[in-house]
């Protein structure tokens, strides 16, 4: 998974990587990545260094060379990720970084849902809406319906990021569905559309790598202003959709988030 994110870069994003090496071993590396269309303000900063070599300022020279591309570039902040109680947290806090916002993942074992009710909830009818599934590539007549209800990832909190919402289009779609593809992960989505408008009401994402298919992970997953309130959220996590090859596969709530 790792291997593809190297290899296969995000459309509108330009990446910097830099690695540090010990008598020809790498032992840390650095990764800041930065959005080129939709906040061009800020940027992404990844740093990781193996335990043994901790503590040894590997770490911190990494992160002020990243920090110096974004100053002469005139970019205003940067964001990095970390779990908490780690030694990444305690890195980030030695920095004087500030907490923005904190996200819970959630993991559910397919094994141990109630299989019963999950396919209670999805066979559930809800009037005025019907679902619609695939895998890695959205149909060409909702696409832009697609792109469009996308929009509504815009809502959740941000915390005190410096993050502005980010538009969507048809070819925003389509270069992610490129991404996922050469990066050897399944794209799986499943839409409510609105029967009246034909327009997408809701969505879930969910990712499964070739690689280690065992997981699946959640991406976006959102509901248009428009259509809260009705139920669509729980009915559409929950559906049974089939993939190509015709087996079924199942989307189950809570999911990894």
């Amino acid at each position: 998974d790792v291997d593809g994110e190297l290899r296969v870069a995000r459309a509108g994003h330009r990446s910097l990587r830099w690695l540090g090496t010990d008598a020809g071993a790498p032992v840390a590396s650095g990764w800041l990545t930065l959005p080129l269309d939709d906040n061009p303000h800020t940027g992404f900063v990844s740093v990781t260094v193996v335990p043994d070599r901790r503590r040894r300022g590997l770490g911190t020279a990494l992160m002020r060379t990243a920090v110096g591309v974004l100053a002469e570039e005139g970019r205003r902040s940067f964001l990095v990720e970390v779990e908490t109680g780690t030694p990444g947290a305690a890195f980030a806090d030695a920095l004087g970084l500030e907490e923005a916002q904190a996200d819970r993942a959630s993991t559910l074992r397919l094994a141990d849902s109630d299989r019963d009710r999950v396919a209670a909830w999805a066979a559930a009818e809800r009037p005025g809406y019907r679902l619609v599934a695939w895998t890695g590539r959205c149909p060409d007549g909702i696409v832009a319906s697609y792109a469009r209800a996308k929009d509504a990832m815009n809502d959740p909190p941000t915390g005190t990021m410096d993050w502005a919402g980010v538009t969507y289009d048809v070819e925003d779609v389509r270069d992610e569905e490129d991404v996922q593809r050469r990066r050897h992960r399944q794209l799986r989505v499943v839409a409510a559309v609105h029967a009246g408008s034909g327009e997408v009401a809701g969505f879930t994402e969910l990712a499964v790598s070739d690689r280690s298919p065992a997981r699946g992970h959640t991406g976006d997953t959102a509901v248009v202003p428009a259509h809260r309130g009705s139920g669509l959220g729980l009915w559409r996590s929950c559906c049974v959709g089939c993939s190509p090859s015709g087996r079924t596969w199942w989307r189950s709530s809570p999911a990894t988030r």
